[in-house]
């Protein structure tokens, strides 16, 4: 549902989804931006539309997820170097080459591999491969999350120099009935609360480029005293906690969050 709101219909997205699946063992925000991740490469990888297609497997004892596009395709020297932190072809500003590296790690994380068949003009298709939990939970099927409608619709604007989540978060908070704005850093951010943007939280990526999260929080306490703010981090910083406690109406978001984490805090 998310894919569908953000590839502005110029993809078809396709399921091709094993029903009955065993179970693996996994956490669940990790697995969700990888896959949002690979998804973002593939549309990246078809600027003028094309085809996107997720597919599920049990093989053995095995859980496979494929995405594959029909987008541009890799050579060879790119395939090999796919991988390596930073790498990346897009232009600058465009990426930041760790979205495949990053995946690669969560799957060795979760003792699962990862495979990338591409060529040129071809498209790409990536595997991933995780082993099926050994007990299948007593009570059949693992439950689902259930995630309540929210008590009030809010308006949020999101502070994050990362394209992934500037472009998967606002359909997030639009599914859990919110508005979302969103800004590319603090700068940006200062400027369009200063213009006269009213929104009812912040939520502020810590680590960014340019004005940090901790600088843009405090310029922002300074025009908006009162503003509830979510500090998202994917680092526990040293001395952060105590930081954060000097400011009334913050609390911190750990990345990377899924909708279920977002749900619960936006009805706190």
């Amino acid at each position: 549902a998310l894919l569908q709101r953000t590839t502005l219909q110029r993809v078809e997205v396709s399921l091709d989804l094993e029903p009955n699946l065993p179970s693996i063992l996994g956490e669940p925000s990790a697995l969700s931006s990888t896959i949002m991740n690979l998804c973002i490469n593939a549309l990246d990888a078809m600027p003028k539309g094309g085809r996107l297609r997720l597919a599920t497997h049990h093989c053995e004892d095995r859980v496979e997820l494929i995405v594959e596009d029909s987008g541009e395709g890799m050579s060879q020297d790119v395939q090999k170097r796919a991988m390596e932190p930073f790498y990346t072809t897009k232009p600058v500003g465009k990426g930041t080459g760790l979205g495949l590296s990053m995946a690669y790690g969560i799957l060795k994380a979760h003792g699962g591999a990862i495979d990338i068949q591409s060529e040129l003009g071809q498209g790409t298709r990536v595997r991933l491969s995780f082993p099926v939990a050994r007990a299948e939970r007593a009570m059949g099927e693992p439950p689902m999350v259930s995630i309540a409608p929210a008590l009030k619709a809010l308006k949020v604007l999101l502070v994050d120099d990362d394209e992934l989540i500037r472009s998967s978060v606002p359909a997030m908070l639009e599914t859990l009935g919110h508005r979302a704005e969103v800004a590319s850093g603090g700068l940006e951010a200062l400027r369009r609360l200063e213009s006269g943007l009213e929104v009812d939280l912040l939520i502020l990526d810590m680590n960014m480029p340019g004005m940090s999260g901790l600088e843009t929080l405090g310029r922002v306490r300074l025009i908006r005293p009162h503003l509830p703010i979510l500090v998202a981090t994917g680092f526990k910083e040293t001395g952060l906690d105590e930081i954060l406690a000097q400011h009334q109406g913050v609390s911190t978001l750990p990345k990377p969050y899924g909708m279920a984490d977002l749900a619960a805090r936006l009805r706190t």
